[in-house]
């Protein structure tokens, strides 16, 4: 996403400072392309932009949803395994995640057995 925004604010002289710039860049790409300004290889560029984005968001969000459901304590690992009870949410990240949970989160690393 950062190659393709970058091709694109050479190509189109547009300033990514902003940001607005992202709401006006598709308006903006649309009209040009049709009036010819715009190659279709640009557009593509700017079209994978968004689709890029919308993908980092989705992929944000599910691992948002899987944190929450770790810390309630209702994750899949548990319900494989039976007799588990887990208490405070930081007990169960140690569960999943290893002792150092915090670091796990960010840098996933191989479960030893």
């Amino acid at each position: 996403m950062i190659v393709g925004v970058g091709y694109i604010s050479e190509s189109i002289s547009l300033s990514l400072y902003d940001p607005m710039t992202f709401l006006r860049l598709l308006p903006l790409s649309i009209t040009r392309f049709f009036s010819g300004t715009l190659l279709s290889s640009e557009m593509l560029v700017v079209l994978m932009i968004y689709l890029w984005f919308g993908v980092g968001i989705a992929c944000a969000a599910f691992c948002c949803h899987h944190l929450i459901l770790i810390c309630r304590g209702s994750n899949g690992q548990q319900l494989h395994t039976a007799g588990i009870s887990i208490t405070t949410g930081k007990e169960n990240l140690q569960k999943v995640f290893g002792k150092r949970w915090l670091f796990a989160i960010f840098v996933p690393q191989p479960k030893n057995k």
